[in-house]
């Protein structure tokens, strides 16, 4: 059975619709080897990093391509609107509950 505390690291070209490496793991020296073991020509021309909301992830991805912006993943950034708006809706049906017959 997999563990599902199991990261891998997919490394991934927008400009040429390819997969460029993965390796296991997602620790930062995990990244960093990877990232260090690239010609420093090509990690400075990279212009953008697509990841999920993980700062201290960002941090170090960064530290590695100081030309690089963060671009926050899509399915992140949909996964906490949904996140919030479940929150916000728990939060009022529980309002509801509790005040709604004595107003």
């Amino acid at each position: 059975m997999l563990n599902p505390l199991n990261y891998d690291t997919v490394i991934y070209n927008q400009e040429t619709s390819s997969v460029v490496a993965t390796f296991s793991g997602r620790r930062k020296e995990d990244v960093i080897s990877y990232l260090k073991s690239l010609p420093e020509d090509t990690r400075q021309r990279i212009e953008a990093v697509s990841m999920d909301m993980s700062r201290s992830y960002c941090f170090f991805v960064l530290e590695c391509l100081p030309n690089a912006k963060p671009v926050i993943d899509r399915f992140h950034i949909s996964q906490h609107l949904h996140n919030c708006v479940d929150d916000a809706r728990k939060h009022i049906q529980d309002h509801i509950r509790k005040y709604g017959k004595k107003r």
